[in-house]
């Protein structure tokens, strides 16, 4: 049997649905209008976001009398409008922009305007190292072991579905001015072996990762920054939630410490 991406799983199919912001279509519907009615089918359903993207049409946009303006229903027992509920419950990954029935943005209350901002800011993954810890062996014949412990956090409502490549980088410290403390001294770079999809919303996932600091890495201080690429360089690096972003997709997590070691050549 000849195995392609789909067969295989590498390629996963997600779900795609319209009526967000319906509290009746959804919150009695889904998953069990499904074609998938049995038991079995619901679950599958309704977990299907763990590995694939779950993405959606606003309810009601308008475009006939059959469907009306109905995008921002209120969930009755809680007063509260549907389409913020629904996000975090059915775990979106991506709304469809241009289906709001009022036809201009200027046209939406104050309110609507803040569930669409936050309903699309909500959806999808929101990643971020919380916490970092960096251990510098001293030097051997192998070389100088660099070992990092990230903890990673998803507050989002999503994984990602995709394996991107965490990269860090030391690099000289700068002084007060902004320019590099040793400007002729090379950043070095390392590429995690973590993988974020593992890393559902609401969890964290701590991921150890060791590398061997180049021998031109000389005894200092070296600022450390983080970057999370998608591997083909096809799409932006990502953002995380993260402040201190620079402009090549690196993000400072702080400042690490290479010690002076006579043995650094293996003597």
């Amino acid at each position: 049997m000849q195995c392609n991406a789909y067969r295989c799983g590498q390629l996963p199919i997600g779900l795609r649905r319209d009526s967000l912001g319906s509290y009746t279509g959804w919150s009695a519907g889904f998953p069990v209008s499904s074609s998938c009615r049995s038991a079995d089918g619901t679950d599958l359903v309704a977990t299907r976001w763990q590995r694939a993207p779950f993405v959606v049409e606003p309810f009601g946009n308008g475009s006939s009398p059959t469907f009306p303006c109905q995008t921002f229903e209120l969930d009755p027992t809680t007063n509260q409008l549907a389409i913020l509920e629904e996000v975090q419950q059915y775990h979106i990954a991506d709304i469809k922009n241009a289906s709001f029935c009022t036809g201009s943005w200027s046209a939406l209350t104050q309110t609507e305007q803040a569930a669409i901002w936050t309903a699309g800011l909500s959806a999808g993954y929101r990643y971020a190292p919380a916490a970092v810890d960096v251990q510098i062996a001293p030097a051997a014949r192998t070389g100088r072991r660099f070992r990092v412990t990230t903890q990673w956090s998803n507050t989002g409502t999503t994984p990602t579905y995709t394996r991107w490549q965490i990269e860090f980088r030391a690099r000289p410290q700068r002084n007060a001015a902004g320019l590099p403390s040793a400007p002729w001294q090379p950043a070095a770079r390392f590429v995690s072996a973590a993988d974020l999809r593992k890393v559902l919303p609401g969890s964290t996932a701590v991921f150890g990762d060791e590398f061997v600091l180049p021998k031109d890495v000389l005894p200092g201080s070296y600022e450390l920054d983080v970057r999370v690429l998608d591997a083909p360089r096809y799409l932006k690096p990502m953002q995380l939630s993260l402040a201190n972003a620079l402009g090549d997709g690196y993000y400072v997590l702080g400042t690490i410490q290479v010690p002076n070691d006579d043995r650094r050549d293996g003597r």
